[in-house]
């Protein structure tokens, strides 16, 4: 028997690439929807991050609850954790604001975006106890 999978509406992201999508704007955000399995877990969720683009700040809320800035400049994994009681109603909102984004175009490309990071999936695991 198969389990169901946790299920996602991204907000703020550009069109698919090869390796996956750039964020676009200064803010991108993910609405989780998990299945029955997952809620009340604690979960780590982690976004393994294939591009920065220059140095970027992330300032990231979990469900309404601020969490520490991050500042990158290389790629990396970020993770959050996500409590029992936050996935008890069986969603996660993941906001990412991003005040560094910029557009390639400031420096003679043609393309107008404004970037920030490149994301290739979400990871979500149970923490165990």
């Amino acid at each position: 028997m198969r389990e169901e999978t946790p299920s996602f509406i991204w907000q703020g992201l550009s069109q698919a690439e090869d390796w996956g999508r750039w964020t676009d704007g200064n803010r991108a955000s993910v609405t989780i929807m998990l299945p029955d399995f997952l809620k009340n877990k604690t979960l780590c969720i982690e976004l393994p991050l294939i591009h920065v683009f220059g140095e970027q700040r992330i300032i990231p809320t979990l469900n309404g609850r601020s969490l520490p800035e991050l500042r990158l400049d290389k790629p990396e994994t970020i993770t959050f954790i996500a409590s029992e009681a936050e996935t008890a109603n069986g969603s996660i909102n993941l906001v990412l604001d991003l005040p560094d984004a910029k557009s390639p175009a400031s420096g003679g490309s043609p393309d107008t975006r404004n970037l920030s990071i490149g994301l290739k999936e979400v990871v979500i695991e149970e923490v165990p106890k």
